[in-house]
């Protein structure tokens, strides 16, 4: 976790669908009631959820690195099944191409995963960030707001270990800024990112 939570922090949880989290729950927190407006705050919320969207681009990768994973063992049962016409010239150029293909679309799949997790998440933080410097100056109450991620392990028995990563957006109400006076500075734009 980066940053402490304090008494005035509100955790916005995501919305889980079959194991798997769709977006951050849009439902209006009531100690937000006279800081942010109830459409400002569903419009945050929907902004950030937009970026946690695939993208035709990912979704493209996605499906053509799953698509080549399917071809290395395809050609290699060819290239197997072959094998008893005994006539090397024809399976072994179609074993060979099955195995690199095989193990090229692992890799593949490994780089475009990473690849892609890494453009998301940035993406995520770049919403958040940009959330956070829009109400970081809303007088009299500024709030930040940031992005904090935890992991989980569950055993599900013949499936093994499995590693969970969770979201929470963090909305922190900073101290009241007293306008009139200009005594109290308003603190910079900021937002945490982890």
């Amino acid at each position: 976790m980066l940053g402490p939570l304090t008494q005035n922090s509100i955790i916005i949880r995501e919305r889980r669908r079959c194991c798997r989290s769709t977006q951050f729950n849009s439902d209006f927190p009531p100690q937000l009631t006279g800081i942010i407006d109830p459409n400002e705050f569903f419009q945050s919320i929907d902004n950030i959820n937009q970026a946690r969207k695939w993208t035709l681009c990912e979704k493209i990768a996605r499906f053509v690195t799953t698509f080549s994973v399917l071809i290395g063992p395809i050609l290699l049962g060819v290239g197997l099944g072959l094998i008893s016409l005994k006539k090397p010239a024809v399976y072994i150029p179609i074993i060979c191409v099955g195995a690199i293909a095989s193990l090229a679309s692992v890799f593949m799949l490994i780089y475009v995963s990473i690849f892609v997790s890494k453009i998301r998440l940035k993406r995520l933080h770049n919403a958040v960030h940009d959330e956070s410097v829009r109400y970081s100056t809303k007088l009299p109450t500024p709030t930040k707001w940031r992005i904090n991620s935890y992991t989980t392990q569950n055993y599900s028995g013949s499936d093994g270990l499995s590693t969970i990563i969770h979201y929470q957006l963090i909305i922190d109400i900073e101290k009241k800024v007293n306008s009139a006076n200009g005594s109290d500075r308003l603190n910079e734009p900021s937002s945490y990112i982890v």
